[in-house]
């Protein structure tokens, strides 16, 4: 889809974009959990890569809400790439 090709090619502005259009589309049309998920943790991925860590948490967090995946849940948790990178302790965040 044309956020992934966006992302890879490290047009994190643009790819946020078709995030969110795929995600009014797909809320719109009723689109399966997972699709949902995938917009929201593609849109997490923009906002960690751009180094903006607490917008990329919040949308981790929504895509968990929506359907559970263990590369999204390994993105917030200690053990991942995120908090290592940044020397975060994700664990102990406020809850929302």
């Amino acid at each position: 889809n044309r956020a992934a090709c966006m992302f890879e090619l490290k047009q994190y502005d643009e790819c946020l974009e078709e995030c969110k259009k795929a995600l009014e589309v797909g809320r719109a049309e009723r689109a399966d959990y997972q699709m949902i998920a995938k917009a929201l943790a593609r849109a997490g991925n923009c906002h960690c890569a751009k180094g903006e860590l607490t917008d990329a948490i919040e949308f981790y967090d929504q895509a968990l809400l929506e359907d559970y995946d263990d590369k999204v849940y390994r993105c917030v948790n200690n053990r991942s790439p995120l908090t290592e990178t940044f020397g975060l302790l994700l664990a102990h965040r406020p809850c929302s």
